[in-house]
């Protein structure tokens, strides 16, 4: 197995926009590239809900499987707008054709490989530091230094294991709204609200399978079973334990947009 790692550097502090977009140009790398016939991504990641498990970040993720460059009228029956007027909030964005799969740890604080391969470039500039060498920490020198340093995992730390770095670094810049940027490095954009989906806090599988509407399906953890790898995910035999949450809720959550949030938020986050 190819182990390929990005890292992405920024000013903006990570928020869902942040990770939409970072999801949408890897996705289009291998999907244009090394793996042309990708039809599946498969993220990872701990309940950090202002980035990857909030309201916005799952709203996102439910258009990612509508095809590239292609907006659809609502499917509200008695909805009369028109294509370029999305107010009635059941539009969906331009996505990559691609099926979404996205897990959290049960403990909300998620640790593996990725922790550290994200420590890998500050650590090799901080020995720079430390022998003499001045770099200034803004997002610009931390891209340019590990472009020109660091093409690929060291052979010093080769992260062995399942998901060890035998690949190659990725290094992006991402700029944020009012900055100069003269550069032309992507902008983060402000980004989009979207419905609270009730219980998501207490939810850790999320799947966007559908290209045809902005809908996503709930599991109360994720299952890794042979059968649920092959997709019958119908005859999983843990499927009491995976679905014992969502038994009694909606597990399938067509996602809306929101104009403006309110009050609390149905799952008890006050936030996102």
């Amino acid at each position: 197995m190819l182990c390929d790692v990005w890292r992405i550097w920024s000013q903006t502090k990570g928020n869902a926009a942040w990770h939409e977009m970072a999801i949408k140009e890897i996705g289009e790398f291998y999907q244009n590239g090394p793996v042309p016939g990708l039809f599946r991504i498969r993220l990872n990641f701990d309940g950090q809900r202002a980035q990857f498990k909030g309201r916005k970040n799952l709203g996102a993720m439910a258009e990612l499987p509508h095809p590239l460059l292609a907006l659809e009228v609502c499917s509200t029956i008695d909805c009369l707008c028109m294509p370029d007027d999305r107010t009635c909030g059941r539009h969906m964005e331009s996505g990559l054709g691609i099926e979404v799969y996205h897990d959290f740890s049960a403990s909300h604080h998620g640790s593996g490989p990725v922790d550290n391969y994200g420590k890998d470039g500050r650590r090799a500039m901080d020995d720079d530091v430390a022998c003499g060498d001045l770099i200034r920490y803004n997002y610009e020198h931390c891209f340019d230094w590990c472009t020109k340093w660091m093409p690929v995992p060291s052979d010093k730390k080769k992260h062995l294991g399942t998901f060890g770095a035998n690949g190659t670094y990725i290094w992006r810049a991402y700029s944020k709204l009012g900055d100069a940027n003269p550069r032309g490095f992507p902008v983060v954009g402000g980004g989009r609200d979207f419905q609270r989906p009730t219980g998501s806090n207490e939810i850790y599988a999320w799947r966007a399978t559908h290209s045809h509407l902005p809908q996503l399906e709930a599991l109360f953890v994720p299952c890794y079973c042979t059968q649920c790898r092959s997709g019958a995910v119908g005859v999983c035999k843990y499927r009491h334990i995976t679905h014992s949450l969502v038994s009694g809720l909606q597990s399938e959550i067509f996602i809306t947009h929101v104009a403006k949030s309110g009050g609390a938020a149905a799952d008890g986050s006050d936030s996102d």
